[in-house]
């Protein structure tokens, strides 16, 4: 009895063993059968496959710079126009200035921080150069896309807009060779869109199948970007730059650990008692930045204030800054040249406002795009006019002027009255992303730079024309508020689409035939109670100017450090603002209209009054000598 059930178990443990060994090539047939294809969960391959077998090599995805969201560098969606053609640059948040008061700073005195000074700036800005918004958009990266074939774009759920999330070279259009990758084809992973998540689970479910490639994602982020340095004082200095939002954020917001001052015959600085050879002092860091979502990188000056004088011997030296390495300011830092100064190079003679080599300096905004360049002539020739000649003008050429463009503004260039900086990397926004083309940066560049040539420096695009009003004049109006560190403008609409009829016989600039503008300045806080004049910062999209030598901060709609200053109210003087006239694809003058009847009295009609003060200025610009 015993031994029939022995043999009864052993016979049904042997059936088994033989379905199984069935059951795999079974599987297979019925496999190949039903799907037809390598889809689907294939037994036979998951255990037949070797550990020393390769995986799979991915299809290449082909990555088309054409999907760009603005196409070309500069253009405005016309989508996010609202209003009068106007593009909504979001709501600006407001500033603050944290230990730092440098008001009482005089042109030779150290300027002193006592913390970390955080400035937070506004999210949008008008035109620009090019009379162009830029649309904010916080993106949370945590939940970021991963990349994506751009013929293969999906729409978000929340507003509808096409979302690219890579870039690279465009694809050849002639047909590849037989057996080589396409020109422009980068191979990735394989990814898909939304549309095939179940597919792609299915086809590697199987463990031999999953990849083990390095897959890049974004960009590696730098501690801090240097562009400019410029001294101060005998004590102090300003470095301009970027710095990595992520470095700060593990390095508790201190990205430079300390200034050095290294003299060129490495003898000790004036006053040094130290035995390294050199003079050494914790810098302070002063971020501007209006989201930290608004690029990878924030505008940011640090500030080296030396207890010695260095450099007063005038044999040269180095000054050097111990930059984080972005993980734990314990950890090795990294030394940075800041600026390099040979002998003879500093000049320890106080200089008086009313010496310095210019009245007046004018700094534009980045030339992104492309910019129309008899737009910015007229600009400079009128500003130039009201300078009474004594302006020097700086543009930053992101590539929007183009080389070509550049002879338009000769007169000014051999007089020795225009910098141009050219700035045409094109690497620039995708290996240092941040927000709208740098431009905070390089405003706060142009203060630096202008702070020993000019007495007071102006802060607006080509598209604004700072007017005031006759008998009075620029020079009396500056006289009158010389005591101020800074003087903001209220920024009133002009009317680029309703021109007067040219004249017969004359050549006229399109400035000279636009004769209308607002009653008021612009006001984005849409109240009924809001008081146009009063509406300050980046609410009223004014803009300012400033003695460069108690200024040390700026931001696109107000200065920044110190913050007390004067925001003009009232007629005194104010930013005429031709929005978007700098474009070329804008048409301007696009209607004829006769003065004194039906036409006028429609353009009258639609809230315009007419101001002929800034086309008779101009007139009278053309024939002021360069």
């Amino acid at each position: 009895m015993r031994l029939s059930k022995d043999q009864t178990v052993r016979g049904v443990v042997v059936s088994l063993l033989v379905a199984i060994v069935l059951l795999i090539p079974f599987s297979v047939l019925l496999n190949r059968i039903s799907l037809g294809s390598t889809q689907g969960f294939n037994l036979a391959e998951v255990f037949a496959s070797s550990r020393g077998s390769a995986a799979q090599e991915p299809a290449a995805a082909v990555l088309d710079s054409s999907g760009d969201r603005d196409g070309a560098a500069g253009e405005v969606d016309e989508s996010a126009y609202s209003g009068e053609g106007e593009i909504d640059g979001g709501s600006d948040a407001g500033m603050a200035a944290e230990d730092f008061d440098a008001r009482n700073a005089s042109a030779l005195a150290p300027v002193s921080l006592s913390g970390n000074a955080t400035v937070v700036l506004e999210t949008g800005d008008d035109e620009s150069s090019e009379g162009a918004d830029s649309e904010t958009q916080s993106v949370d990266p945590s939940v970021a896309p991963g990349p994506l074939p751009l013929e293969e774009k999906f729409e978000s759920e929340t507003d509808g807009d096409d979302i690219v999330v890579a870039t690279a070279p465009p694809a050849s259009k002639s047909p590849a060779p037989e057996g080589a990758e396409p020109a422009g084809t980068i191979p990735v992973a394989t990814v898909s869109t939304t549309s095939g998540i179940l597919e792609q689970n299915a086809i590697n479910r199987s463990e031999a199948k999953q990849q083990r490639v390095f897959q890049p994602a974004s960009l590696p982020h730098y501690s801090f970007v240097k562009f400019s340095a410029y001294r101060q004082s005998l004590n102090t200095f300003f470095v301009t730059g970027i710095t990595s939002f992520v470095a700060r954020t593990f390095d508790k917001d201190k990205i430079a650990h300390t200034c050095e001052w290294h003299p060129a015959d490495g003898g000790l600085p004036m006053g040094g008692k130290g035995t390294k050879g050199f003079a050494e002092t914790e810098p302070s860091m002063i971020y501007m930045k209006s989201d930290e979502n608004h690029g990878t990188y924030s505008p940011t000056i640090i500030n080296c204030t030396f207890r010695e004088k260095v450099g007063a011997d005038r044999k040269g030296g180095l000054l050097v800054l111990r930059i984080s390495t972005g993980y734990d300011r314990w950890e090795p830092n990294l030394p940075v040249v800041a600026m390099e100064e040979q002998p003879g190079e500093v000049d320890v003679v106080m200089t008086p406002p009313e010496k310095l080599p210019f009245k007046y300096a004018f700094c534009g905004a980045p030339m992104h795009g492309k910019v129309r360049a008899d737009w910015i002539l007229q600009w400079m020739t009128y500003h130039h006019y009201l300078a009474e000649g004594k302006g020097h003008f700086f543009f930053y050429n992101m590539g929007g002027l183009a080389e070509e463009d550049k002879p338009t503004f000769q007169r000014f260039s051999d007089a020795g009255l225009l910098s141009i900086t050219d700035i045409l990397d094109p690497n620039l926004a995708s290996d240092y992303p941040t927000w709208y083309y740098h431009q905070v940066l390089l405003i706060n560049d142009c203060l630096h730079r202008s702070r020993f040539m000019a007495e007071r420096v102006f802060f607006f695009d080509y598209d604004e024309f700072l007017q005031i009003p006759a008998p009075d004049t620029l020079t009396k109006f500056m006289t009158r508020h010389k005591d101020e560190p800074w003087i903001s403008f209220g920024s009133i609409y002009a009317n680029t689409h309703d021109c007067r009829n040219a004249q017969k016989g004359k050549s006229e600039a399109p400035l000279e035939r636009m004769l209308w503008r607002r009653p008021s300045p612009e006001c984005r806080e849409k109240l009924p109670h809001t008081n146009p004049w009063l509406c300050i910062g980046p609410l009223g999209r004014r803009k300012y100017v400033v003695n460069p030598r108690e200024t040390f901060a700026a931001g696109v709609h107000w200065a920044l450090i110190p913050e007390t200053g004067l925001n003009l109210l009232g007629d005194e003087a104010h930013m005429l603002h031709y929005r978007s006239a700098p474009l070329p694809k804008v048409q301007l003058c696009a209607e004829n209209v006769t003065l004194n009847g039906k036409q006028e009295k429609a353009v009258l009609n639609a809230g315009w009054i007419r101001d002929e003060s800034v086309s008779k200025i101009y007139s009278q610009a053309k024939a002021f000598p360069v």
